[in-house]
């Protein structure tokens, strides 16, 4: 898992802030890809997503909306290191289920 020093933070804070939307348009090909490479459902959202539309309107961040279960199978399946590393860490309590839009509960949502 990636570190940084609080210094580190207050940069990446700064640079963040700096993003212009063709930054931001950049970024969202690149995590859209992976996502699109493993067969997992995601959205558009937010301001990111009016600015795809075509109206100018940005804002400072982008949001993306992931399927958690396809997510989570997926890094079960290529990442198998990294799930070992953080268990249940990820979904907070493994007991607790969460229900899914039918209001069942899904275990692909918990981590490995």
């Amino acid at each position: 898992m990636p570190n940084y020093t609080e210094d580190d933070l207050e940069h990446l804070e700064e640079s963040a802030e700096m993003a212009r939307p063709g930054h931001q348009a950049q970024a969202l090909a690149l995590v859209a890809g992976v996502l699109e490479r493993n067969a997992i459902a995601y959205g558009v959202m937010g301001g990111m997503n009016f600015y795809l539309r075509g109206s100018g309107r940005t804002t400072g961040d982008v949001d993306i909306a992931v399927d958690l279960g396809m997510l989570m199978d997926a890094i079960r399946e290529s990442m198998p290191a990294v799930c070992a590393k953080i268990g249940d860490e990820m979904d907070g309590d493994s007991s607790e289920s969460r229900p899914t839009t039918s209001g069942a509960s899904d275990e692909r949502d918990t981590c490995c």
